[in-house]
């Protein structure tokens, strides 16, 4: 059991990372395009690899606070991460299918990155709480 325990502490960071590495594919991307483009280079991307990578990373953050649920019992992380990763994923794939003239679409990825990003926070707490002496 100690040895469980152990694997999953190892795997502790998972959330963070995957939700760090997946608005850094979002963001970071269009952030390099853009210093690339400004400098007078043009980089041509597949978006189609683009948006799998930030959908995969999404995805690794949702595992990484499933994880964590089986350590703290607290299902709000996991709910939370999933809402955002649905909602980065709709952003991606599925604003094109319905038409958001309210919402724009950077705004509602956004959500969905902040999301991802509270749950992995709520996520770390959770667990160094668990570690604590004579709690959990």
């Amino acid at each position: 059991m100690a040895e469980m325990s152990s694997g999953r502490q190892q795997l502790a960071w998972l959330p963070a990372a995957g939700t760090l590495l997946s608005i850094l594919s979002c963001k970071g991307t269009l952030a390099i395009i853009t210093g690339l483009s400004l400098m007078g280079v043009t980089l041509h991307i597949n978006v189609h690899v683009w948006a799998t990578a930030i959908v995969a990373f999404s995805i690794l953050a949702v595992f990484g606070l499933a994880l964590g649920y089986r350590q703290h019992r607290t299902i709000g992380t996991l709910f939370l991460g999933i809402a955002g990763a649905l909602v980065v994923i709709f952003s991606i794939y599925g604003s094109r299918f319905i038409l958001l003239r309210d919402i724009p679409r950077n705004a509602f990825e956004i959500a969905g990155f902040a999301g991802l990003a509270i749950a992995a926070i709520w996520d770390w707490r959770l667990k160094k709480a668990c570690r604590l002496p004579g709690v959990g």
